[in-house]
């Protein structure tokens, strides 16, 4: 049983927390590259740090502090000049490692003299999403997830940003009997409140269709598998990998969906589904849904 010591322990984020400082040692998604594409900049709030992801004017993507050290103005409002970020107020340049590069209305060399910087964090690109990294070096590798490095097909990324702490929403990725009670039976509530018929029939999706979960440690997390009976009476079984410490893949063989979570702070968390889908596969299987196959 979880005391409330261990809980404060594991949900902690923030700077110099022992669960943040592990956290900080994995690449987690902060926007996706769609976001970047109306405005160079985009405030991110991630393991209780503010800081700005910006676009430079050569097309790489930084993360630096929200703040100029010079008079603390926000560089939300920054100018891409270059490599680097140019504060709106008095337009001292920053580079993607975060050191001031140029000091306008001071002595020549200023900047290289006074050797200003503030905080800068790695930042990967990978289909369609960007990463950071906020842990010590050497930094790691960003993981190549079969899903964002495959090419070619559509995909959808959507974001949720949730009043809880990371753990409760891992928690939730394997509770099976919010499954019964949120997706299905309070589902078809909300259905009738609004007139609608119900679109799922408890009786056979948690009686007949679910058999039984169980939970089997992996090299890379665990996976929680789910026996279930088809509707022609054949018993089958779905693996559900969970990738230590904030990743999960869920949906169907034609739409998997990669279900990421990006610790905000101790009382938020930002949920990312990534969803790719395959069009033959799905066009196939509408093919056979027409034929009665």
């Amino acid at each position: 049983m979880m005391t409330p010591d261990d809980n404060e322990l594991l949900t902690r984020v923030g700077p110099g927390t022992k669960m943040g400082d592990l956290l900080r040692r994995y690449w987690h998604p902060i926007a996706a590259s769609d976001e970047m594409t109306s405005r160079p900049t985009k405030a991110v709030r991630i393991l209780g740090e503010t800081l700005v992801l910006f676009r430079d004017a050569l097309g790489t993507f930084g993360l630096i502090g929200d703040r100029c050290p010079h008079r603390r103005a926000s560089l939300l409002f920054g100018m891409p000049d270059g490599d680097g970020l140019r504060c709106a107020y008095h337009g001292w340049r920053f580079d993607r490692a975060g050191q001031c590069t140029d000091m306008p209305g001071e002595p020549p060399r200023a900047a290289e003299k006074r050797r200003v910087s503030i905080t800068s964090y790695p930042v990967e690109e990978l289909g369609g999403l960007i990463f950071a990294y906020l842990g010590p070096g050497p930094t790691p590798r960003l993981p190549r997830w079969e899903l964002l490095a495959e090419s070619g097909l559509p995909r959808d990324i959507v974001t949720i940003d949730v009043p809880c702490n990371w753990l409760q929403i891992m928690e939730n990725s394997i509770d099976r009997l919010h499954f019964e009670w949120l997706h299905i039976r309070f589902h078809n509530f909300a259905l009738a409140q609004s007139g609608q018929e119900p679109r799922a029939d408890p009786s056979r999706e948690i009686a007949s269709h679910r058999l039984a979960d169980t939970y089997e440690e992996t090299e890379y997390g665990f996976a929680k598998r789910t026996s279930f009976r088809r509707p022609d009476g054949l018993e089958r079984s779905a693996i559900l990998p969970f990738v230590f410490p904030t990743g999960g893949q869920t949906g169907l063989p034609r739409a998997p969906c990669l279900q990421l979570r990006t610790p905000i702070d101790d009382d938020n968390t930002r949920q990312y589904f990534y969803t790719l889908y395959d069009l033959e596969i799905e066009m196939k299987a509408r093919l056979r849904s027409q034929l009665g196959d």
